[in-house]
């Protein structure tokens, strides 16, 4: 069954169909990499990584296999550009939380509330990531872009003389896997965001005094 979020929701481009005429040639160009990196978002959400093809891409941008390669050299770069936009406009409302907030409960609360509000504004771009692979890592983009960041307000509070003893160096990823479970909750299964937010704080909240 289709998600309540991923059903019928445009992201990161206008609607397909002609572009309007009136357009200067930059503006055109942008609106073309904005269509492709969304039909690659909503793909990736759709078929996985592994079933993707461009054909998939250009038939559901509703373009030319031309004009996907006049803004993108391969399929790779594609799925590039989408976790590009991930980092963007879901990791990034978190990182901007995290800046607002003095004291390390208070950031936590407003990270878990920013970064479900985005989830739930791009839910492709959120399945997206959490389906492609960091090679190196073996683990998902998602998961890649969040853990720096959590880790990064967990150092925070322990230099602050805040964290609890097991905010450990490693506890960074296991909070990246927690925020991404509970974004793929909110999209997969949809929810109230407040009681996800609460939910999402409160499960981490023993790291930090």
């Amino acid at each position: 069954m289709t998600s309540p979020l991923l059903k019928s929701r445009v992201e990161l481009a206008p609607p397909r169909g002609r572009y309007d005429r009136t357009l200067g040639e930059a503006a055109r160009d942008h609106a073309q990499t904005a269509r492709v990196i969304q039909a690659t978002a909503e793909q990736l959400a759709a078929r996985g990584p592994a079933e993707l093809t461009v054909e998939h891409v250009i038939i559901h941008a509703g373009i030319s296999r031309a004009t996907f390669y006049q803004h993108f050299s391969d399929l790779d770069a594609a799925v590039a550009s989408v976790v590009d936009a991930l980092e963007e406009k879901v990791v990034g409302g978190c990182a901007s939380a995290l800046r607002q907030e003095p004291a390390p409960r208070g950031q936590l609360q407003a990270m878990a509330t920013a970064f479900l509000v985005e989830v739930e504004n791009h839910p492709h771009l959120t399945l997206a990531g959490a389906l492609v692979l960091d090679p190196q890592r073996a683990e998902s983009a998602l998961r890649r872009l969040l853990r720096p960041l959590l880790q990064r307000w967990l150092d925070d509070a322990r230099r602050a003389g805040l964290a609890a003893p097991t905010a450990t160096p490693l506890v960074g990823g296991w909070l990246a896997a927690l925020f991404e479970v509970t974004a793929l909750d909110l999209v997969l299964r949809g929810g109230a965001l407040g009681e996800l937010a609460e939910r999402l704080a409160r499960g981490a909240s023993g790291l930090v005094r």
